[in-house]
């Protein structure tokens, strides 16, 4: 396809070729993405002929031949007596807009906010699907009411959708703002700034509405937070993500995520210091804690759960201070198991038994 693309560049230079009123500025005349081609120019005959004879090279050179059956023509702006002469030279039937590429819908004129439902209605189905398969109601509340949070700052490292969707369309705006060598900005200073500064660039009332709301992000980001955003060359998004976030560190977090504690027992812990767990009010009720305490011949931990965020964040990096929180952290999670057992498979196991597993 770069043997293609240079020799529609070439052919360009050809008198009798004219580009694309919109393609003008940028000197387009091709796009390829995977195994398709889209090729652009003005509707005049000369153009098309110039194309034609481009294509009839390559196929002799390559062997690779245009499908006559999957391919069509589209017009714009010409009559309808010059659009037969252009399909009958090129042997292509028309195509009609809007034009769907990979199921999302493309016309020539300002993109509608209806052309994205196809792919809204998709990811809003996806999403359905996987809630209501592994997530009660209640764990969906929580999802949303709590995790959406890094660890450094209690949660589970669940990013904010929405934060997170606007720390990804800034890289646009850093892109547009550093003049990227990308054609489509290229094709925004061209189309749409025209030399402008972004920054006090003021959109038209009839513009697009994704430029609209690409431009909308101004109101939440400065230039120096986007432009901090870029490292070597290359967008973060989590860094300005995160400066987004404006809460606390908790200082019990490494001890809670400690590598050495099993992940479902990690996780309950986590639940447990939120006071998120349903049975948290129970613990202390149960006898567990006070056999393994034994065991260990000494109170390692608070026995009420109230001061056990204050212990965690005492907690150093040293090989036993980890040992203590995973013995916490199996403890808690060997007592809620054996509750929930009670309940809803109606069997138990004795206090010494489930102190002698831990």
């Amino acid at each position: 396809m770069d043997y293609l693309t240079r020799s529609l560049q070439f052919a360009a230079q050809n008198s009798a070729f004219r580009f694309h009123p919109m393609c003008k500025n940028l000197k387009l005349i091709s796009l390829c993405f995977a195994d398709d081609l889209l090729v652009f120019c003005k509707g005049s005959l000369s153009s098309v002929q110039v194309i034609k004879g481009v294509l009839r090279e390559f196929s002799s050179v390559t062997g690779l031949h245009l499908n006559e059956n999957k391919s069509q023509i589209f017009f714009g702006g010409i009559s309808e007596a010059e659009k037969r002469i252009l399909a009958a030279e090129m042997n292509l039937s028309e195509g009609i807009f809007p034009l769907k590429y990979l199921g999302v819908p493309m016309r020539p004129t300002k993109w509608k906010h209806e052309d994205c439902d196809v792919i809204i209605q998709k990811i809003k189905r996806n999403l359905h699907t996987w809630a209501s398969r592994h997530l009660s109601y209640a764990g969906r509340m929580q999802l949303i009411h709590s995790v959406c949070l890094p660890k450094a700052l209690g949660g589970l490292r669940f990013r904010n959708g929405q934060k997170w969707n606007h720390a990804i369309l800034a890289k646009f705006i850093w892109a547009i703002s550093e003049k990227v060598d990308l054609l489509w900005v290229k094709w925004i200073n061209s189309i749409y700034l025209k030399g402008a500064d972004f920054w006090s660039y003021k959109v038209p009332p009839d513009t697009s509405w994704y430029w609209r709301k690409l431009c909308s992000l101004r109101g939440k980001y400065n230039r120096d937070e986007i432009m901090a955003a870029g490292v070597s060359g290359k967008f973060c998004p989590a860094r300005i993500y995160s400066n987004s976030l404006h809460y606390q560190q908790v200082d019990y977090y490494k001890a809670v995520w400690c590598k050495l504690s099993l992940p479902k027992h990690r996780f309950l812990l986590w639940q447990v210091v939120n006071t998120h767990l349903l049975t948290l009010d129970n613990l202390c009720r149960f006898k567990v804690l006070a056999q393994v305490c034994d065991w260990l011949d000494g109170n390692i931990w608070p026995a009420e759960f109230d001061s056990w965020r204050v212990w965690l964040a005492s907690r150093k990096s040293e090989f036993i201070d980890q040992v203590a929180v995973m013995i916490l952290v199996a403890s808690v999670y060997s007592t809620w198991r054996n509750r929930n057992n009670c309940i809803f498979e109606l069997s138990s196991k004795s206090a010494v038994s489930i102190a002698s597993e831990i």
